[in-house]
Parts: structure tokens; C-alpha cells; sequence
């Protein structure tokens, strides 16, 4: 199997379903009982995509170059890697780097909606399928592309 395939077949696709269902229980946990969801607040579109931000993308680009180390190092996918090669301090720093621009694209966009609409609340059933979907797209998309940096190795 090629890296590409194992990325986008396999990796990804384990993922998409983890943070599907990561992140529908977490909103439907902390939203419980609670008709609408502002902006800001807490609990609020701020408190729970910020912080989702951050740990969802950080935790999914150091898994996927866990994955697609592991895999290449085993001789599953091609192109193989050396079992010596290092790949773990490369790893913290990517994920620290992209859970940190995550965070702050995330708090950013949800701060400009906020001036642009102060008064707006979304359904909280409706917020917590937006965040469950929208959690698990993004994910997919993050693995798939950790998996791929692992070429660089």
C-alpha cells in the first residue's frame, strides 16, 4: 500500500469517526438542558470550538505521524522508513505549531463573527451537529495531511 492510500483510505478515515463522535458528545455534554449557544459567553461557540481548535488538531498531527511512522518503519506502506529514523521531535513541533494556528483562526473567526452579529445564538442541536461534522471533516483532513508530512522524514 502507498502512503497516499493508507492516508486517505485508512488513517483518515479512523479519524473522521473518532472526532465525529469526540466531538458531538463533548458539546451535547457540556450544552445539556440549554436551548441556544451564543458566540461568547460560557458555555458559548468560543469556550467549546477554541479549545477544540487547539487539541483536536495538535493531538491529530502528532497521531498521524505516529501512524504513518509506524506503518513505514514496518514495511506496510511504501515508501519505507529506517527503523533509526528520529521523527518525534519534528512531530511535537508541527502539532504544537498547527494546534496553535488552529486555536487562533478559530478564536479569531468566531471574535469577528461576534462583532459582526453580538446578539446572534444558534439552536444548541443545531451547534452540536455543526461541531460533531464539522470536527470530524477537519480531522480527516488533518491526519490525512500528518500522515503525508511523514515523507519529509
Amino acid at each position: 500500500m502507498t502512503l497516499e492510500r493508507y492516508a486517505f483510505t485508512v488513517a483518515g478515515p479512523r479519524d473522521f469517526f473518532i472526532n465525529l463522535v469526540i466531538n458531538t458528545v463533548v458539546p451535547w455534554w457540556v450544552l445539556r438542558g440549554r436551548e441556544a449557544v451564543p458566540l461568547l459567553g460560557n458555555p458559548s461557540a468560543l469556550t467549546l470550538l477554541g479549545p477544540m481548535g487547539f487539541l483536536l488538531v495538535s493531538i491529530t498531527t502528532f497521531f498521524g505521524f505516529l501512524n504513518g511512522v509506524k506503518q513505514r518503519k514496518a514495511g506496510q506502506i511504501r515508501p519505507p522508513l529506517a527503523r533509526e529514523t528520529s521523527w518525534i521531535g519534528v512531530a511535537a513541533r508541527t502539532s504544537l505549531r498547527h494546534g496553535i494556528l488552529a486555536c487562533a483562526a478559530f478564536v479569531l473567526a468566531i471574535l469577528g463573527l461576534a462583532r459582526l452579529f453580538p446578539a446572534a445564538q444558534l439552536p444548541s442541536a443545531l451547534f452540536i451537529l455543526f461541531q460533531g461534522t464539522f470536527a470530524a471533516c477537519f480531522a480527516y483532513a488533518v491526519q490525512v495531511n500528518a500522515v503525508l508530512l511523514t515523507r519529509k522524514l
